[in-house]
């Protein structure tokens, strides 16, 4: 009974031996096939051809199940596949135009010009203005001094403030040599215009800014 037994088990053996070689060995698949799916009809995990590894195209996300693995080409670090990112590289913008403006659409932050430009105003904002656009400009002059801009400076005799709304902004600036100030003491008046006149001696400025 018991060399039956041994018999028995040697013949299913046998069977399955000769059963492997005659199906032979199993077909490697090409790049782009599916290689392995946690799915229950998939079965384990099939081979690649030479050069290929059986992975995913893209690391799945956390918490998703079911996602296949392909034949690809062997990477050379053994770190995750990273999530693929878009890259949108802006051409830099040519002189004239519009690199930023506050407002809100516009985006929050300036664009890139050409090299040689600034993103700048073609002149200096009036103070309290917004919204004004800056452009892709040659570096004005007004940068190196923003106080001086010959367009906006005001002449000799020229109202340079008055306590109105029109001057809501504070006093305007005058050209070279002049400053803003009293053509004479208003004694006690309101409403009294100052003027942009050739500059006076340090005593009689303070005396006017005091007034």
């Amino acid at each position: 009974m018991k060399s039956c037994i041994q018999l028995l088990v040697l013949a299913v053996i046998f069977s399955s031996i000769i059963s492997s070689k005659l199906k032979g060995p199993e077909e490697k698949l090409g790049e782009g096939k599916v290689c392995y799916q946690s799915t229950p009809n998939f079965g384990g995990q099939k081979g690649c051809t030479d050069g290929l590894e059986c992975r995913f195209k893209t690391t799945p996300r956390k918490g998703m199940t079911g996602v296949p693995k392909y034949c690809l080409p062997k990477v050379s670090t053994s770190t995750p596949i990273p999530f693929a990112k878009a890259v949108i590289v802006e051409a830099k913008l040519k002189a004239g135009e519009v690199c930023y403006q506050s407002t809100p659409d516009f985006g929050g932050q300036k664009k890139a010009c050409e090299t040689g430009l600034v993103c700048n105003y073609k002149t200096p904002p009036r103070k309290g203005v917004s919204g004004k656009p800056m452009y892709c400009i040659a570096a004005p002059s007004f940068l190196e001094n923003e106080n001086e801009n010959t367009d906006e400076l005001l002449k000799e005799n020229q109202v340079c403030y008055k306590s109105t709304p029109d001057f809501k902004n504070g006093a305007k600036k005058c050209a070279v040599n002049l400053e803003c100030r009293y053509k004479s003491d208003p004694k006690g008046r309101t409403g009294v215009a100052k003027l942009c006149l050739p500059k006076s001696s340090f005593l009689e400025t303070a005396i006017s800014n005091f007034i």
